[in-house]
């Protein structure tokens, strides 16, 4: 028993050399949103170019899906679902496909819907998963190279 821990140990320690034998000169920041209530249930991707993709639930008058895109000096701003706007949107979820194009899982509170987004050269596209009863308010979405189908939504119930 004892010579499984040791060996864990050493695992574990071998693992963590690795890993931090990346060096970077310095941690930078970036202030994302400066004036307004932009950054409820942050979800942040990095794609392919080394891009910074956000998405957050903006709130005020109403609530809103913000999509922020970083490319590393300036951030760029969209609306993902103006249809959405005054609904109580929750959980947005994002990751990026080979090709830069962000995918967003996000629930509608109001209407009980889990809803997915992706953006393309044309603009945004919105969809509704799922309307079963309040399914889908916790989410994630991950990426898939499987299939031809490169997304796919995890959902998680709760009672």
């Amino acid at each position: 028993m004892k010579r499984k821990k040791s060996f864990c140990f050493w695992a574990a320690f071998a693992a963590l050399c690795l890993a931090s034998d990346f060096t970077y000169a310095s941690w930078g920041t970036s202030t994302l949103n400066d004036g307004g209530d932009i950054g409820q249930y942050p979800s942040i991707a990095i794609d392919g170019n080394d891009n910074i993709h956000v998405v957050s639930v903006g709130f005020g008058a109403y609530y809103w899906l913000c999509y922020a895109k970083y490319d590393g000096s300036n951030w760029t701003y969209e609306d993902v679902d103006p249809t959405a706007e005054f609904h109580n949107l929750k959980s947005p979820s994002i990751a990026v496909d080979v090709h830069g194009n962000p995918h967003i899982s996000y629930y509608d509170s109001d209407d009980m819907e889990l809803k997915y987004a992706t953006r393309t050269a044309s603009g945004w596209g919105t969809q509704v998963v799922d309307t079963d009863s309040d399914v889908g308010q916790y989410n994630s979405l991950r990426e898939r190279q499987i299939h031809r189908n490169p997304f796919y939504l995890k959902k998680q119930f709760f009672s």
